[in-house]
């Protein structure tokens, strides 16, 4: 097919069939893989059992206030807000819902929703100074800015 401006139009179903082709393609590949006792790398690896302690409201409020959390890759930084509410301590991303942090330890902390966890890092005089998030093998640091 072509069009007015002389260059040639595919339709619509060569692409779709294309899309199709390499679905099918990936899924034989998955299964081959699976065979082997190999793991697709569309397959997300099974999330580690967390379990949540309780600690008491003065520790949670050590770590209230705002952390620039570095870019992924080339992104754009984030603004985390840190809160407690109702004795329980929350994160807020910049533009983002909140999210409940539940403790692990005293310092380490896990999200329920996603595979990703929050450790906060103290200074020598034991003040916390910033947070790094560990989500999907990268650890990105956030100090605290307030």
């Amino acid at each position: 097919m072509e069009s007015g401006s002389g260059r040639t139009v595919l339709p619509a179903r060569v692409l779709l069939a294309f899309a199709t082709d390499l679905a099918e393609h990936y899924a034989q590949l998955a299964s081959y893989m699976r065979q082997l006792g190999l793991v697709p790398p569309s397959a997300a690896p099974p999330r580690k059992a967390r379990d949540a302690i309780d600690l008491p409201v003065s520790t949670l409020s050590a770590y209230v206030g705002k952390y620039s959390l570095s870019p992924a890759f080339a992104g754009v930084g984030v603004m985390l807000d840190v809160h407690v509410r109702d004795g329980a301590l929350y994160l807020t991303p910049s533009g983002q819902p909140e999210a409940r942090l539940w403790p692990e330890s005293a310092t380490s902390f896990f999200f329920k929703e996603i595979d990703a966890q929050i450790s906060f890092t103290r200074n020598a005089k034991g003040v916390v100074t910033g947070l790094v998030l560990h989500q999907g093998g990268e650890d990105r640091v956030g100090p605290k800015v307030k």
